[in-house]
């Protein structure tokens, strides 16, 4: 799970100003990849889609093997999104 409001919780406070450093203490705190987590932060428009796009990787980078993964995790997870 992506822990979405807890992503949010922990960077609202920072939004006019969150520094790489934040982003990985983000990153580490909650166990979830800095690029997982500047993509929910643009996403959910806390961040501006043109600031922090270093940390952008391709999501299949970070998911396992599709062939592992059961269809109904993939529904859940693309109902985060939104």
């Amino acid at each position: 799970m992506l822990r979405i409001d807890e992503i949010i919780s922990l960077a609202e406070p920072y939004k006019n100003y969150l520094s790489k450093v934040k982003i990985k203490e983000i990153s580490h705190t909650l166990g979830i990849e800095e690029s997982v987590i500047v993509g929910v932060l643009q996403h959910k428009h806390i961040v501006d889609y043109r600031k922090l796009n270093g940390y952008k990787r391709k999501v299949i980078e970070l998911l396992p093997k599709i062939e592992s993964l059961d269809k109904s995790y993939l529904i859940s997870f693309s109902k985060h999104l939104k």
